[in-house]
């Protein structure tokens, strides 16, 4: 996690040692806007890259170094970002895995016959196709309304 150095966005009151709080406000908002669109691209191509090492090895239950070390390959990672690059990308699969029933994009298992596995990838059991089918069942059918010139008959 980034830490942040306070002091670098404070402005004082032009002629005095007062904070200008409204001014440091729009300065720290201004640098929280840059984090949050460079983190958002960062995402966004580390994704890119784990989507790529999978779409190659579609439905492979693949291991966590062995993901990495593709994904870092195909983003042309230098030897000065590598480790700070490594953590990341497995901290974008783990903030990204989970059940299927949850929307997340990997699972990952432990043990024999573990690793991560992308759930697009991965067909729905039998339990899962009969939940939802019991699901869409249960769902009310909408009924349209009566064309105008019934309704006014």
């Amino acid at each position: 996690m980034a830490t942040i150095n306070l002091a670098t966005f404070i402005v004082l009151a032009i002629g005095t040692s007062n904070i200008d709080h409204e001014a440091t406000l729009s300065k720290f908002a201004g640098e929280l806007h840059k984090f949050e669109a460079e983190r958002m691209t960062e995402n966004a191509t580390l994704g890119l890259a784990v989507k790529a090492v999978f779409d190659q090895y579609k439905g492979v239950n693949l291991n966590m170094p062995a993901i990495t070390s593709m994904a870092l390959t195909r983003m042309n990672v230098q030897p000065e970002n590598f480790k700070i690059l490594t953590d990341k990308v497995q901290d974008y699969i783990r903030e990204n895995a989970g059940t299927r029933a949850s929307g997340a994009l990997f699972s990952i298992a432990k043990g024999k016959g573990g690793g991560v596995r992308r759930w697009s990838d991965c067909p729905l059991t039998e339990k899962e196709v009969k939940e939802a089918q019991d699901a869409q069942a249960a769902e009310p059918v909408p009924t349209s309304p009566a064309p105008e010139s019934e309704a006014t008959e």
